[in-house]
């Protein structure tokens, strides 16, 4: 997994975004839980995006 900088991601983000299990969670005001990770699997296009 690449890390993405969690200081960054709260400074923007509307909810406090925490670490979780090689992904990232948030929880809304009404109590819906997010979860997220980014997995690197193929190259798009021949450069570094995925």
């Amino acid at each position: 997994m690449i890390n993405l900088s969690l200081d960054r991601i709260n400074a923007k983000s509307p909810y406090p975004v925490r670490a979780l299990n090689k992904g990232y969670e948030f929880t809304t005001n009404k109590g819906i839980n997010y979860r997220i990770r980014f997995l690197e699997e193929d190259k798009i296009g021949g450069c570094d995006t995925y």
